[in-house]
């Protein structure tokens, strides 16, 4: 071997190094808490919300837990919210307002980027699971009792709407809900619970899904393409606005999943039990699995583009990645960091461009351009 490619060698594994170490592409970021966090959503590459907290049904006690970070994650403010309810849905609308919804109808507001929340409403008493939001007057939230609350005046007033299609259908729980514009959404629920609405949430319908399971996160990245996730390791995916979904195949069966995020049509991570994020590069054909350094249950996840991510859960977990949660060095996209990764390397450092998905990977390596150059691998390992 010349003592160029050697060198190139030598720069790889000196870049890769702390992923022999780690095999993660996430890594743990300090809450300051150990409550469960069961939502986050940051509005840019910096400032963000997280919230959670528990309620224990026997002895009525609660806690509530809001963090801010305005520095990507790095640290963790806890902010007061509002009394002790805890809290499971968090969305920002943009960098100033955003709600946060929780137990017995709490719907908090802030317009200062979360430095502080006030109380905007106390909607009956049946808990929030999910909040949406599009613009700082548009919002729906959804949870027990199969009930979607909208807004079109900034939460001064919230219409209900039940999705149920009758008054005596049974009532069902509702996990997640997710808008592509202020007419067309979706929420889902437990027992394959799937509707739609092509009103603004005024009215909605049916869609069936193939699978009766509880589905417990709804992302689409238009008004045609959407994922769903749910317990026993489902995903499903549509490409017609959800008049037919097709089952994806899981890289594990028998899991609970928790939330999904795609960034576009082909960029998505999946979070859940015991610490779980998959990720695809290809829509779902492939879901590959992502090694975490926690075993606990993850609830929720962000992206704000293909590289940067958070992820929380339970004890207080925050998990982060810059590298669209891939191990650095990992060029095979296999989770794991060796001499294939290396040989792949090597080939790319011969001015080809990197396949599909694999960008991210070689981000410790050159720009995030999808193509390493001699030029590249020599000035890193000039830096030896």
């Amino acid at each position: 071997m010349n003592t160029h490619v050697t060198r190139i060698l030598v720069a790889w594994v000196f870049a890769t190094a702390p992923a022999f170490a780690l095999n993660s592409g996430w890594s743990i970021q300090p809450s300051g808490t150990t409550q469960p966090l069961r939502g986050i959503h940051l509005s840019d590459y910096a400032s963000g919300i997280a919230v959670g907290g528990t309620y224990l049904s026997s002895t009525g006690a609660s806690t509530q837990v809001v963090l801010r970070t305005a520095s990507g994650g790095d640290t963790w403010s806890q902010i007061n919210g509002y009394g002790d309810t805890r809290l499971y849905g968090i969305r920002m609308a943009d960098a100033t307002t955003g709600w946060a919804v929780g137990d017995f109808g709490l719907v908090l507001r802030t317009e200062n980027g979360g430095l502080s929340w006030n109380l905007q409403s106390t909607i009956g008493v049946d808990t929030f699971y999910a909040v949406d939001s599009l613009d700082s007057q548009h919002a729906w939230i959804a949870g027990v009792d199969a009930y979607v609350y909208r807004t079109s005046n900034g939460g001064l007033t919230w219409s209900r709407s039940d999705t149920r299609a009758c008054d005596t259908c049974p009532v069902n729980i509702l996990l997640a809900i997710d808008f592509v514009d202020e007419w067309r959404g979706w929420t889902v629920g437990y027992f394959g619970y799937l509707k739609v609405t092509d009103d603004g949430g005024v009215t909605w319908r049916d869609q069936i899904p193939p699978v009766s399971v509880n589905l417990r996160g709804v992302r689409f990245v238009n008004d045609r393409e959407g994922w769903i996730v749910g317990s026993t390791s489902t995903i499903l995916h549509t490409d017609d606005g959800g008049e037919t979904w097709t089952k994806q195949t899981p890289p594990t069966t028998g899991r609970i999943l928790n939330a999904i995020h795609m960034v576009d049509s082909s960029n998505g991570w999946i979070a859940g039990q015991g610490g779980l994020i998959w990720a695809t590069t290809d829509g779902g054909v492939n879901w590959t699995v992502q090694p975490t350094p926690v075993s606990t249950d993850l609830r929720a996840l962000w992206f704000v583009d293909g590289f940067r991510g958070w992820a929380v859960g339970d004890n207080g977990v925050i998990l982060r990645t810059t590298t669209g949660g891939m191990t650095p060095g990992d060029v095979d996209c296999d989770g794991e960091v060796g001499i294939a990764d290396a040989a792949l390397a090597l080939r790319f450092a011969s001015g080809l461009r990197a396949p599909s998905g694999m960008e991210t990977a070689l981000a410790d390596l050159a720009e995030p351009t999808g193509v390493i150059t001699i030029a590249d691998a020599a000035a890193i390992a000039h830096a030896l």
